[in-house]
């Protein structure tokens, strides 16, 4: 009985840990700011991950987010002009 219900808890876990990675990678896209293959290379990342959490979860991501995904993606900019950050540094003596 023990041994059932860690693997439950086990289970939830690795449920809640992928469910945060996708939620997190659809609301960074979702905000703009990244061009398409960065989208596609955070989409990437996220599916691997949670392919390691699920090794046999291939056609259940595929059929879940597959879609989602791809359809955010398609919505983001070839590229992405981003200011330049240039860094200041002080001069005067304290």
């Amino acid at each position: 009985m023990a041994d059932q219900e860690a693997a439950v808890q086990e289970e939830r876990r690795r449920v809640q840990k992928a469910q945060y990675l996708v939620d997190v990678a659809t609301q960074m896209i979702e905000q703009g700011g990244l061009a398409r293959a960065e989208a596609e290379q955070l989409v990437s990342r996220v599916r691997s991950t949670v392919l390691r959490l699920f090794p046999d979860g291939a056609d259940t991501w595929d059929m879940l987010y597959g879609r989602r995904f791809a359809r955010l993606i398609e919505g983001c900019p070839e590229s992405v002009n981003r200011p330049v950050a240039v860094a200041y540094r002080s001069n005067l003596v304290h």
